[in-house]
């Protein structure tokens, strides 16, 4: 980069370093805090993140040839859409265990609160399931273009369902 040239190798090795530093490292962390308690889910998340990961640094790599507008990006890139996995799933936790401790007559005050707090961790749950939706129809435009089979539409429709019942 400090002498403004590209090649086929330093892209490769670019990508190399992406996946190692936004996938590799982010599914270690994520194993060593929590998901080893659930052992093959858990190793089976890493993989599923991992995987997705790679193959949209695949796809950059694929569209950085063959794009003629390099001005815009196409789909989300890995930190961020590692943020919108984490936080999706923070949220979802919190929710579970609050939903478990109210049969033992335990709230949850903070999230539920009409106070600053509540007020501004909904704000942060409307802000993640948005940013979810935007996912789906990047999910769903990329099977139209890549022509998914027919059944896909299905998981499209069901991703769209979940979200916009969240939101």
């Amino acid at each position: 980069r400090m002498t403004q040239t590209t090649s086929a190798f330093g892209l490769e090795l670019d990508s190399l370093a992406d996946i190692i530093s936004f996938g590799v490292a982010p599914v270690v962390l994520a194993f060593a805090w929590g998901l080893s308690d659930l052992g093959r889910v858990g190793w089976a998340t890493g993989f599923v993140y991992l995987t997705a990961a790679a193959i949209r640094l695949a796809r950059f790599n694929i569209q950085s040839t063959t794009q003629a507008d390099k001005r815009y990006f196409i789909g989300m890139p890995s930190p961020p859409a590692a943020g919108v996995v984490a936080a999706t799933g923070g949220i979802a936790l919190l929710y579970l265990l609050s939903f478990v401790l109210g049969f033992f007559g335990v709230s949850v005050p903070l999230i539920h609160s009409s106070g600053t707090f509540g007020i501004l961790f909904s704000v942060f749950v409307v802000v993640i399931a948005a940013l979810n939706l935007v996912l789906d129809f990047d999910f769903i435009e990329q099977g139209v273009e890549r022509g998914a089979p027919k059944h896909m539409e299905w998981y499209g429709a069901f991703g769209l369902l979940v979200t916009l019942v969240w939101l």
